[in-house]
């Protein structure tokens, strides 16, 4: 039986994980994994420091989701920590939050 993730909070995986602020603006999101994994890797990390950010399937709501994916995906950031199992997933923006 395959092994279903608990979505993490967005603000337990800031504190946690901690994405890595870009140079230009307070971004953490870049286009492309390549660029992505040269940042962790040059920050002494790797493949399982980068996140895939991906649109929901209703589009409406953002996934941080562990490592390289290519449906639906806008960007991708690197953390800190490193994700552990790969099955690891955050939401990221829901949009749900901004009517109440």
């Amino acid at each position: 039986m395959p092994v279903i993730p608990d979505t993490i909070a967005e603000n337990a995986f800031m504190d946690e994980y901690k994405p890595v602020e870009l140079e230009r603006e307070a971004d953490v999101m870049m286009q492309t994994f390549d660029e992505a994994l040269a940042l962790a890797e040059k920050r002494g990390g790797g493949v399982s420091n980068v996140w895939s950010i991906a649109e929901g399937d209703e589009g409406d709501s953002l996934y941080a989701l562990a490592g390289f994916h290519h449906v639906n995906v806008i960007g991708f950031i690197v953390t800190e920590k490193a994700w552990e199992t790969g099955i690891e997933e955050v939401l990221w923006f829901d949009s749900e939050d901004m009517c109440d």
